[in-house]
């Protein structure tokens, strides 16, 4: 019997701000569910992946009832997926409350990264306040050599019209 599942390799690399990174590595099976219903695998009662691939790729009620008799922990999960056949508004409700989660968490991000913005302006202008209390100290003490050598200045002044006289 040809085996037709499909392995995947699949990498995620993640930077964080402490400059610590993350290398995941991801194996990911991909299985042709039309290619396992047209075959009939063994069922094994240890194995869980043999029990969800027929559950999953089951298409009439004989064979589900097959399924359950070998997996009974199944069932439970066979009449969650048949009530939502009967009530697909509870589907949509899942998925409007998956959508409100991410979008509390896109916020949320979008928050976080408007804050970091702020907190580097708020540095930018800190340095830029820093920097012009330090010219203004520059110029006071300019200013007041600029005096000092106003006032040299008028003494020497002085004192050379007291000698012409």
């Amino acid at each position: 019997m040809k085996s037709h599942l499909y392995l995947l390799y699949y990498i995620i690399s993640k930077k964080y701000r402490t400059n610590i990174r993350f290398v995941l590595c991801w194996w990911l099976p991909l299985i042709s569910l039309n290619v396992f219903s047209e075959n009939k695998y063994p069922m094994d009662k240890n194995n869980q992946v043999t029990a969800w691939l027929p559950l999953l790729a089951t298409r009439n009620v004989d064979d589900l009832t097959e399924i359950l008799a070998v997996y009974p922990w199944l069932e439970a999960i066979y009449q969650d997926m048949a009530s939502y056949l009967h009530k697909p508004e509870e589907v949509l409700t899942m998925f409007s409350d998956a959508l409100k989660i991410l979008d509390h968490n896109t916020v949320q991000y979008m928050i976080d990264e408007m804050q970091n913005t702020i907190d580097d302006q708020k540095a930018q202008i800190s340095d830029a306040h820093s920097q012009l209390a330090d010219r203004d100290s520059q110029l006071t003490d300019m200013h007041s050599q600029l005096a000092d050598k106003d006032s040299q200045i008028a003494a020497l002044k002085a004192q050379l019209l007291s000698q012409q006289k």
